[in-house]
């Protein structure tokens, strides 16, 4: 999907003031058509400044294609007044009295025709939710993208995400540094940059957490941190917004974005949201992207998908938006848009659905078998739909000083990498199918049933889905994992009893993917897979509070009587 060109030039407002309903004065930026006449209005409330370089450059383009684009920072943040509460830490906020209040503002600004809409992603994405619930009434649709609106979407079976997460943490602080005249630590997002060149290998490392230098995470923050790690690995924080929400909503995704399970409210809204339009009215878009989807690049990892996946994040939302806040004519295109579009990695093509999961996908099953001897390297088992008979379990060490690092991209992202780097180590488990001889489109959640033991009362389970190359290049899919002691569930701590073999439920994340024959699957379990996700102590502690580290010998059987399997689900495009 390619930009339409501009037909404006623009002009630009900085730091406008608009007073909140309690005096608070929030300043934004104002991007506007340099024209006479008047013109929709798209806000973002953001916490990482109205002249963020992505979002600034796509306000831009929205002014130059006749929408009157804003910027507003968020309570507490940057140019405006009052007192900052980080939505991913748990903290108390005012974002649905303020979001309701910048959305009536921003309808009476001089050229505004009076409806609005948002744009966003990530933490930006999630303030258009608690300001849709807040029904303003010149709110008309919203657009939210790479947003989990429940944290156990992103820290999936409570495991806290240090790679990212510390990044978001500290580079907040910095403005807090500021606010709250602290001195233990970087207070510009410029010196707080180089330093995370130089120091982040470091911190990660941290034993620990709780222990983690000020510099990393200011004082004003720490409190609240301290708080949500406990709600990551009890029950979560937060709570979606949906059930208030009565105007149609865009969602839009990338498959290998780690909060890709935040797409499940694009059903929650068509189940139960607040009114009949909102929905009828949704539509889901999931791209072959990572999490900024502003840039929709073609290339991701080691992976290049072509110029199908090569969109226009800004055209994806002067479509949705010609249509629901009425600029000029309705694209004829735009209405009759499938409410599902899927890019489909491997034909690298886009697909329209009715709805996802694809109610009509076929399961298959493919079954764990040994290969021969356990805790050896890489390329012993296979995967093929036989059930077991009886067979040998297979063993590996998890060695928490020694986790299985992640490939990480130089933002700390997953993204699509070569996990035969990977075949070395003793502490990953692989399976892997014949050769396929014909072409499979695996389209939604794969799922995964483990037997499997431990050593330790508490440990945890990787299951990743990989599509191998002819050539030997093996590329990672999806993933899901479980943590034992949730895995009844968050709300709950359920140790294990040491080599007892207990069944785990695993849900890997969505995809949609076309492994061509001659290609083979490959199934991979480990128990880490850092520093995405935070190394399990196997102490059945507190990991935040607790040094302590131990090693566990960690089981998977696959028999007749504790089959272990993976679940696919195949899509006859």
């Amino acid at each position: 999907m390619k930009l339409r060109d501009p037909i404006h030039s623009i002009t630009i407002e900085r730091d406008v003031p608009t007073a909140m309903r309690d005096g608070t004065v929030l300043r934004s930026a104002v991007f506007r058509p340099d024209v006479s006449g008047t013109f929709p209005v798209l806000i973002t409330r953001t916490p990482y400044g109205a002249d963020d370089e992505d979002s600034e450059a796509r306000a831009k383009e929205l002014a130059q294609r006749g929408y009157i684009a804003v910027r507003q920072d968020i309570r507490g943040r940057h140019a405006s007044e009052g007192t900052f509460g980080n939505c991913y830490l748990g903290a108390p906020h005012k974002e649905v009295e303020d979001g309701y209040d910048a959305v009536q503002w921003a309808a009476t600004l001089p050229g505004s025709n009076g409806r609005v809409g948002t744009f966003g992603i990530s933490y930006d994405g999630w303030t258009m939710w608690p300001l849709a619930a807040s029904r303003p009434p010149a709110l008309r649709a919203i657009s939210s993208g790479a947003v989990a609106n429940e944290p156990q979407d992103y820290h999936l079976s409570g495991i806290w995400r240090p790679a990212c997460m510390l990044m978001h943490v500290s580079g907040l602080s910095c403005d807090l540094r500021r606010r709250h005249d602290e001195w233990d630590g970087p207070r510009t997002e410029s010196c707080f940059g180089r330093l995370r060149l130089d120091a982040l290998h470091h911190w990660i490392w941290t034993l620990p957490f709780s222990s983690l230098p000020s510099e990393v995470i200011c004082a004003s923050a720490r409190p609240a941190m301290d708080d949500f790690w406990q709600q990551v690995a009890t029950a979560g924080c937060g709570g979606p917004y949906h059930e208030n929400v009565a105007v149609p909503c865009q969602h839009i995704w990338g498959w290998h974005d780690p909060g890709i399970n935040g797409y499940k409210i694009f059903n929650d809204m068509r189940q139960g949201g607040a009114s009949e339009a909102a929905q009828a009215h949704q539509q889901l878009i999931i791209g072959p992207w990572r999490h900024n989807v502003m840039r929709m690049d073609r290339v991701e990892g080691e992976i290049d998908f072509g110029e199908n996946a090569d969109w226009s994040y800004t055209e994806s939302l002067c479509r949705w938006y010609d249509r629901w806040l009425g600029n000029g004519d309705n694209d004829p295109e735009a209405e009759a848009e499938s409410p599902v579009r899927l890019f489909v990695m491997g034909i690298k093509q886009w697909r329209n659905f009715d709805s996802f999961p694809l109610p009509n996908a076929d399961n298959h099953t493919y079954y764990l078998h040994s290969g021969g001897s356990a805790n050896t390297p890489a390329g012993d088992g296979t995967l093929d739909p036989r059930p077991p008979a009886e067979e040998p379990h297979d063993q590996f060490i998890y060695n928490p000083r020694h986790p299985v690092p992640s490939l990480l991209s130089f933002i700390n992202q997953p993204t699509p990498r070569d996990q035969a780097l990977l075949d070395h180590r003793h502490d990953i488990l692989v399976y892997e199918s014949a050769p396929l001889t014909r072409d499979l489109d695996i389209i939604g959640h794969p799922r995964a049933t483990l037997f499997a033991a431990s050593s330790a009362v508490d440990t945890d389970f990787f299951v990743k889905l990989i599509d191998v190359y002819p050539d030997g290049k093996a590329i990672n899919i999806c993933m899901g994992v479980v943590r034992a002691r949730h895995r009844a569930g968050l709300d709950r701590e359920d140790l294990l009893l040491p080599e007892e073999p207990t069944r785990f439920d695993i849900e890997l994340m969505p995809t949609a993917n076309r492994f061509f024959a001659g290609h083979r699957l490959r199934v991979v379990i480990t128990s880490s897979d850092f520093p995405d996700f935070d190394r399990n102590h196997n102490t059945g502690r507190n990991n935040y509070t607790d040094a302590e580290l131990r090693t566990a010998c960690n089981t998977v059987f696959h028999d007749a009587n504790r089959p272990s399997r993976i679940d696919l689900p195949v899509a006859d495009l």
